[in-house]
């Protein structure tokens, strides 16, 4: 009798939809400004995966920016996708104004606007709460 074994690209890819979770974890867990937790994360893989990759073209053709095509291609080469973001239009209260704004009441009543790719203004903390949540990936 054969032991069990876990092998072939079937297991590579229970691998690496593991790990995936794994890194959910760890950007949830990240440190957060005034600890609220803002971060969005998603694995996404299957033809959910391929329809990202689809837009990535798209954007490329309308934008003629040839990185989108290049990451396009990488995106439909991989097993998974992690995406990790933040919701950066409601401030922490810590009046740094580092938003552009003087205090966070201004930030907080400045209505948001959808640019080319997020909406904004962004709460500078924000912003870096997202940084130390994909920093939690490398090490």
């Amino acid at each position: 009798m054969n032991p069990p074994t876990i092998g072939g690209r079937d297991g590579e890819r229970e691998a690496i939809l593991e790990v995936a979770k794994f890194t959910l974890v760890a950007a949830r867990t990240a440190p957060k400004t005034a600890g609220i937790d803002d971060i969005l994360a998603s694995v996404v893989y299957g033809p959910e995966k391929d329809t990202i990759a689809d837009k990535m073209e798209k954007i490329s053709e309308e934008r003629m920016v040839e990185g989108f095509r290049r990451d396009a291609k990488n995106v439909r080469g991989s097993d998974a996708v992690i995406l990790i973001g933040i919701r950066g239009s409601k401030s922490v209260g810590l009046n740094c104004g580092g938003c552009g704004f003087e205090n966070c009441k201004q930030f907080d009543e400045q209505e948001k606007k959808l640019g080319v790719d997020f909406l904004g203004p962004t709460c500078i903390f924000k912003g870096l709460d997202l940084g130390i949540a994909l920093g939690q990936q490398l090490r």
